[in-house]
């Protein structure tokens, strides 16, 4: 027969939320059907198909699927009771192990039937009364404690509100005062009290509508109705969903960073909900109108992205006043530019990119807007701050202070030791700063005779010099071709591709580091000249950061004090092989690192020259040169180059080795020479030779080797004796002109030498007296109140 939705849940003895779900499963054949309504008018009727002699079964019987008859339970029933999935259930019945028969439903579906004897139960009079539970009993036993409570509390006042109105009955009072009388009651704890206690205060309109909710519901033993939890809708839309958990769930989607669509967020969740059998509660139109109320929350936007959402768009901002002089304050930062250069560094470290983003290190006066310092580099370490510091204070003069962020390159012991001495705990950190204090040594800033204060943490609007890199900078990293941004997104459409693709497509057009250096260098200059509406003179007329700065009388560092206080107490230590040094991915040598071959040394790093390097010993004697760059070689092509520069640099290591060694003494040019060749094979002369002949392309394999062949011969030749004497002659003149040479560079050599022990003598005298002023205990405790160490 053709039945309703309602008429075939009532028919089934289930709920039509049963039936829709049924239908969606495709197990009723269905239809739709015009019908009148009281209106006049046509209503569009959903029909399904019941087999037609159906008969009503009992109401303690569950209808929703096939029940135990003599011992046998529907493969659902099955898997739950024996605590196994449907596959492993089929396989232990086509193995035999499990007894199974095919039976119809209710509407003539096949449907698997399991017999109980043969499923492996402790207690299986227990599991047939849990399987014979009817809806309703599962429904309620699936609700939490306190909803179960409630609804108990609930159907206790409704069963006495229906024993006071019986009462007025048959007393024939007025039901209106009755029931006043009976709210006063229970609301003034005289009657019920633990389920008053439990629900708080009542009304009459709760009362009525608690009772007509289990009359319609035909008064069962279970108080499901009167659950909250339970929300059955008997219409034939949607459910209705009450949970704030669901709508804070697509709250929380609509503020993610991902920034979803409201039809993403809708199909998530209508997916989510699908995986665990039930329906989507709300409508995309009603999801759509959460997400847009949502998002124009700013605060739970940017808490959603992060601390720094927050920090930009909702966190109240610090309105400063710049109300320092010129010269008073110098603020520091490090840049990462938003340029790709020709790196100097990949011929000599594969693991560095052709093309790197350099950082610069500015240091920058907070009144005028003046660069006073500033230098190149690959990294923000504390030898590019002191390097960019160091160029400060010699052109410009000494500030008052300075203000520096948190960071390790700023923030260190070598820099600031009494920010670390007075931690609590013990750390190496702490004691170096201790042991630097007590022998005097109070940190860079404090030596140089500057304060410094560090800014808020996470705080850019503590920084006056932050918006200089969006208004100064900004113009110079735009006006280069390969300009990528600091996102993706502001990159053109033609540079969003990888650096091997921007180097072959701009080539040329891409600076070298020391073209992208000495180019920021004018910039540098252009932006310090240019006039300020801001910066005026006494007559109103508008001046330059520079033109400020040369009225200023600051006092500027010595060559000799920066060398003493901002470079030679913080050298760096590396270990020589193959006579070279690895220094920032650059490979350095001297003539002395063969003789070092395996030793530490100790250098200094000048990001402002990366062509050379200072050097010194491991105890701190420093070397009469500098040591260079080593010139790399290609993989492919004419490389003469660079094997003629690794040839020098052998034979002049090679000279150093000897001298130190005392193998030679003082002999003579040819004797060194003689040596050399003793050492070492002239392996390199020959490629160098090689290489000349190859670079000929008409010269083929052949005709090297007939070469090779006439200068045996020439070679094999007997001489006269008047060409002999000619040769010796020749050989005396020049090893004269050789010897008169190396006299001259050894006295040259022997001045300089001089000149430098002076000056190391000098120095050692004045650290052996500043080592031996002894420091009393009076002294010390001073230095430790200070510092707040008890």
């Amino acid at each position: 027969m053709w039945l309703t939705v309602k008429e075939a849940a009532k028919k089934l003895e289930v709920t039509t939320k049963t039936i829709r779900r049924r239908i969606k499963s495709g197990e009723y054949e269905t239809k739709y059907e015009l019908f009148d309504n009281n209106h006049n008018g046509k209503t569009k009727t959903l029909l399904i198909y019941i087999v037609a002699d159906l008969e009503v079964k009992e109401a303690e019987q569950p209808s929703e699927e096939p029940q135990p008859v003599d011992g046998w339970v529907p493969l659902e029933s099955a898997t739950s009771l024996a605590g196994v999935s449907k596959r492993t259930l089929y396989r232990k019945i086509n193995n035999g192990e499990v007894l199974a028969i095919s039976q119809p439903d209710l509407i003539g579906k096949p449907q698997t039937m399991i017999k109980l004897d043969s499923l492996e139960i402790e207690n299986k009079s227990i599991a047939i009364a849990e399987i014979t539970k009817s809806d309703e009993e599962k429904e309620f036993a699936m609700l939490s404690f306190d909803a179960k409570e409630i609804a108990w509390a609930r159907l206790v006042l409704v069963r006495t509100y229906r024993s006071a109105r019986q009462e007025a009955k048959n007393n024939k009072i007025s039901l209106v005062k009755a029931t006043e009388r009976l709210v006063e009651r229970l609301n003034f704890l005289e009657e019920c009290e633990p389920e008053m206690r439990l629900l708080g205060k009542v009304s009459i309109q709760t009362l009525r509508r608690w009772e007509k909710a289990y009359r319609d519901a035909g008064d069962p033993e279970l108080p499901l109705v009167l659950a909250d939890e339970r929300q059955i809708s008997t219409s034939i839309g949607r459910p209705k969903e009450t949970s704030k958990a669901f709508r804070d769930q697509v709250k929380k989607m609509a503020c993610d960073f991902r920034n979803l669509h409201a039809t993403e967020i809708y199909r998530l969740i209508e997916r989510e909900k699908a995986y665990v059998g039930k329906e989507m509660p709300l409508s995309l139109r009603a999801v759509s109108s959460i997400v847009a109320k949502a998002r124009q929350d700013d605060v739970a936007m940017s808490i959603s992205k992060g601390k720094k959402a927050w920090k930009d768009t909702v966190r109240p901002h610090v309105h400063r006043i710049n109300n320092a002089a010129p010269g008073d304050i110098y603020e520091s930062d490090g840049h990462k530019m938003n340029n790709l250069i020709l790196s100097p560094f990949y011929a000599h470290r594969p693991s560095f990119r052709f093309l790197v983003r350099p950082i610069v290190v500015v240091w920058y006066d907070i009144a005028t807007g003046m660069i006073v310092g500033y230098c190149m580099t690959v990294a923000e370490t504390p030898n590019s701050v002191r390097t960019s510091l160091r160029d400060a204070l010699e052109n410009w003069g000494i500030p008052s202070s300075i203000r520096i962020d948190n960071g390790s390159s700023y923030k260190n012991t070598d820099h600031c030791p009494h920010e670390f001495a007075g931690q609590r705990g013990s750390s190496q950190a702490k004691t170096k700063a201790i042991e630097m204090i007590i022998k005097g040594d109070m940190g860079l800033y404090r030596n140089l005779g500057i304060n410094y204060s560090f800014t808020i943490p996470g705080n850019a609007e503590s920084k006056m010099i932050e918006p200089f890199w969006g208004f100064c900078v900004s113009r110079y990293e735009k006006a280069f071709p390969v300009w990528i941004g600091n996102k993706i997104e502001t990159r053109h459409e033609e540079l969003r591709k990888t650096n091997q693709a921007l180097l072959r497509k701009y080539g040329k057009a891409i600076p070298t580091w020391e073209e992208y250096d000495r180019l920021f260098g004018l910039f540098v200059a252009e932006w310090n000249n240019e006039k300020r509406p801001v910066l005026r003179n006494a007559v109103g007329e508008k001046m330059s950061p520079l033109e400020v700065f040369e009225e200023l009388s600051l006092k500027k560092l010595s060559r000799y004090d920066a060398d003493r206080l901002i470079r030679d107490p913080y050298p760096q230590i590396s270990t020589v092989s193959r006579g070279e040094v690895l220094v920032n991915g650059i490979y350095y040598s001297h003539p002395m690192f063969l003789a070092l071959n395996g030793r530490r040394i100790k250098y200094w790093y000048d990001e402002k020259n990366i062509g050379s390097l200072l050097v010194g010993s491991e105890h701190g004697e420093m070397l009469p040169e500098r040591a260079k760059m080593v010139m790399p070689g290609l993989q492919v092509g004419d490389d003469m180059e660079a094997l003629a520069d690794t040839r020098r640099r052998e034979k002049e290591g090679k000279l150093a080795y000897l001298a130190m060694q005392e193998h030679i003494g003082t002999g003579s040019i040819r004797a060194k020479q003689r040596a050399l060749d003793e050492m070492a094979s002239n392996t390199l002369e020959e490629q160098n030779r090689l290489q000349e002949l190859r670079k000929d392309d008409k010269i083929s394999l052949e005709g090297r080797r007939s070469i090779r062949r006439e200068n045996k011969k020439q070679i094999s030749v007997e001489i006269t004796d008047a060409q002999w004497e000619e040769i010796q002659e020749k050989a005396i003149a020049d090893q004269e002109r050789e010897e008169k040479a190396a006299a001259a560079r050894r006295a040259q050599e022997a001045i300089e030498a001089a000149e430098w022990e002076a000056t190391q003598k000098a120095q050692i005298q004045k650290n052996r007296e500043e080592e031996e002023q002894e420091y009393t205990q009076k002294d010390l405790e001073e230095a430790f109140r200070k510092l707040g160490i008890q």
